[in-house]
């Protein structure tokens, strides 16, 4: 599945720049563009009526090599504007700082071009109701919370999961969360923060924020 997506970005970025040399392989190159599969990022499933398919985020570093400097950043920026307007390509600039020592090179200007990768899942073969239905109220509340590591640090970005309300979020700056508008009742919460993952059953309606705690991420 990958590979087809590699294949669809190759053939794009030829399209775009005539007569240069379009790798996948990682920088830095002799010359010609860097179309580099850095890193896969989660994506929570969409809200349907029907089994979501299961998502990723490819994140690919795009960067360009010339004898010439002035050339290298005319292919740059011809990719770059027209991956700005494609609908299914997402435009990052945050690169991950120690980026281009990692690559025993020097820094060079490049970008993040995200696209998303899908696998469809079977369909359930739900039965046939075969008793009148019945109906329970239940009330709606906020599930309101934050979680923390070691020394009690807030974790940002940590991704809350409801699973049996397909309801998922990311953790703010400062480790919080909240959901609002679920049922009062007792719900599976799975939290993944660097690496680490911990599920538990939480009540909504406690009157107090909850509170997941990692001892450590080894």
């Amino acid at each position: 599945m990958f590979g087809a997506i590699d294949q669809e970005l190759l053939t794009w970025a030829k399209s775009q720049i005539d007569q240069v040399n379009i790798s996948l392989r990682a920088p830095p190159l002799d010359n010609g563009v860097s179309l580099y599969l850095l890193s896969l990022s989660p994506l929570p499933p969409e809200r349907t009526t029907e089994r979501p398919p299961l998502q990723v985020r490819l994140n690919y570093l795009v960067s360009c090599w010339e004898d010439q400097p002035d050339t290298a950043h005319d292919h740059l920026s011809s990719l770059l504007f027209a991956a700005m307007q494609q609908p299914s390509y997402t435009i990052r600039f945050d690169l991950p700082e120690n980026l281009w020592t990692q690559f025993g090179t020097y820094p060079h200007p490049a970008f993040l071009l995200s696209t998303t990768a899908a696998y469809e899942l079977p369909q359930p073969n739900v039965p046939r109701v075969r008793y009148p239905l019945k109906m329970e109220s239940v009330g709606m509340v906020s599930l309101h919370g934050f979680v923390t590591g070691p020394d009690a640090t807030p974790i940002a970005g940590a991704y809350v999961i409801l699973p049996a309300l397909r309801r998922s979020q990311y953790t703010t700056s400062s480790g919080e969360f909240i959901f609002p508008h679920i049922p009062n009742k007792p719900v599976r919460m799975l939290v993944k923060a660097k690496g680490a993952e911990q599920q538990t059953t939480v009540e909504p309606l406690t009157g107090t924020p909850h509170h997941i705690h990692f001892e450590s991420f080894e």
